[in-house]
């Protein structure tokens, strides 16, 4: 009927505000929205009370500057946010920002949308297939008008779908031993919501699966053959409900042990974390006169760097100061072929 049964206040910063709440299965209340920080900043916040009204607990969301709204997942044990991010260096710009967190509100992933402007996340749903929809507005200068603003992400809060590629060489450890490189890219069999390949060697031998809800996956996956010939390995990538499958052919034949079939190379991106400046070098059995096409990705996918990178050229440098804080992706190419791919996280505080 609207009868005040019970009031509470949550002394949490200098200006605080909730901008969701919901029922837990443990049938406690999860709530979100914003708090001030001492020096007049806002962060997003995250915390649960009982039926009563008395706090549990509660999270700063560092990763988030205001929260709109907040779904549970996974029967309780997840909870995922949508809100605003300011971005630095000057925090007058502003993404869509997503988060997701355990059920004691540990931010377990964080990934932010937008442009140039002003953008903001108000609401959140789980699709079908186990991602987001992201419902929220856009600022634009150019035309004098606000836009609504609708984000689908996988279970990942990604937008990217997987590539599976790599590559083979006899590695010289035994006659007919032959190493596998994993050169694919948007799978990360290191989060926490899925990720993993299976590998198929093309000789009726068991698949060897690794990755999220498996073992880790190893630098080199080698797997020895029975017999000298032509054979097709097949690798596919399994990145929520999206799969990326590809066969590649290549020839086995016996190898002195310490011989190796197909020279090495190495692509060295240094240093891992960087702030302001990341060091390229191509090394390696690689012609000099060989040209490389270095690209780097943010986690939606986009290129925001490409150069020239020339084998066994030194190092070179690439300026990324002005990147916002976050894991990125790096491919290097030759002009038939994927040679290398890698991550790197990029700071600029």
């Amino acid at each position: 009927m609207g009868n005040i049964l019970w009031k509470t206040a949550f002394p949490l910063g200098t200006s605080d505000g909730i901008g969701d709440c919901d029922w837990t299965p443990d049938q406690k209340m999860v709530f979100v929205g914003r708090y001030g920080t001492p020096t007049g900043g806002k962060r997003g916040l995250i915390g649960k009370a009982d039926t009563l009204g008395n706090l549990l607990w509660w999270h700063a969301l560092e990763e988030i500057h205001a929260i709109g709204q907040a779904i549970i997942v996974n029967e309780g044990r997840e909870y995922v946010v949508a809100g605003i991010r300011y971005m630095p260096p000057t925090y007058n710009q502003s993404n869509l920002c997503i988060a997701k967190t355990d059920s004691s509100g540990n931010v377990l992933w964080a990934r932010d949308y937008g442009g140039p402007e002003k953008d903001y996340g108000y609401c959140i749903a789980p699709t079908n297939d186990g991602g987001y929809l992201v419902m929220g507005r856009k600022d634009t200068s150019a035309i004098g008008k606000a836009l609504v603003y609708m984000v689908k992400t996988n279970c990942m809060g990604l937008l990217t779908e997987p590539q599976a590629a790599f590559s083979t060489y006899q590695t010289g450890d035994s006659p007919l031993e032959v190493g596998f490189q994993n050169l694919s890219q948007y799978v990360y069999p290191d989060s926490i919501d899925g990720g993993y390949y299976v590998w198929d060697f093309g000789d009726g031998s068991p698949s060897f699966v690794c990755g999220q809800g498996y073992g880790a996956c190893p630098a080199l996956v080698t797997h020895n053959y029975a017999t000298q010939g032509q054979y097709a390995a097949t690798l596919t990538a399994f990145v929520c409900t999206d799969t990326a499958t590809v066969t590649q052919q290549f020839s086995v034949v016996p190898t002195a042990v310490g011989q190796v079939a197909v020279p090495t190379y190495h692509i060295s991106v240094l240093p891992n974390p960087a702030s302001e400046v990341l060091h390229l070098e191509a090394v390696g059995a690689l012609s000099s006169s060989h040209e490389l096409q270095f690209s780097l990705y943010d986690a939606m996918g986009r290129a925001v760097r490409r150069l020239a990178l020339r084998a066994n050229g030194g190092s070179v440098r690439l300026d990324v100061a002005d990147l916002p804080q976050g894991l990125y992706f790096w491919t290097c190419y030759s002009p038939d072929a994927v040679l290398q791919s890698g991550r790197v996280v990029i700071g600029n505080e």
